[in-house]
């Protein structure tokens, strides 16, 4: 009776994934930009802002609709622009909480680099290879995404494993 209690959503928004330093250039970019308009350099000005805005303004989603069938993965911009594709659901056919390591590395002015990584488990549809697999959202704890991928995995009749 639990997942007719809270049935699961169908959209899964991943907000703003842009690594942390693109997004302090643009918020510097944007200073910049705010600073060129009032400083009468109105038209260069007001592009950088607008071409700063639509980078800061990005959203990653991913909506599963069932009765036309399909998985619909697309960025929006400004809140209304949708860029991205739709793939058939029919090509899914199962769904897990798979661990995800992202990590980038910097480059100081020495010789000297570091690596950050961040640990995920996301949830995760698959066919038959893992090769066209499709990442709904990331969590950042293994209950939390077995939770949501055996409840989706209920609910669209998908396989599930652990």
């Amino acid at each position: 009776m639990e997942s007719l209690d809270n049935p699961i959503s169908l959209a899964f928004k991943s907000g703003n994934t842009l690594p942390p330093n693109i997004k302090v250039i643009a918020i510097v970019v944007s200073a910049a930009s705010a600073f060129m308009i009032f400083s009468d350099i109105i038209y260069i000005g007001a592009a950088l802002l607008l071409l700063n805005i639509f980078v800061l303004t990005q959203q990653q989603i991913v909506e599963i609709n069932e009765e036309q069938n399909t998985v619909h993965d697309y960025s929006m911009h400004f809140g209304f622009i949708k860029i991205g594709k739709k793939y058939p659901l029919d090509k899914y056919m199962c769904v897990t909480a798979m661990p995800l390591l992202e990590s980038a590395q910097v480059y100081g002015r020495s010789s000297n680099s570091t690596i950050i990584s961040n640990n995920y488990h996301s949830v995760t549809m698959f066919g038959n290879r893992l090769r066209g697999k499709r990442i709904l959202k990331k969590y950042d704890t293994k209950a939390e995404a077995s939770e949501v991928a055996q409840k989706l995995a209920g609910r669209l009749n998908l396989k599930y494993f652990d």
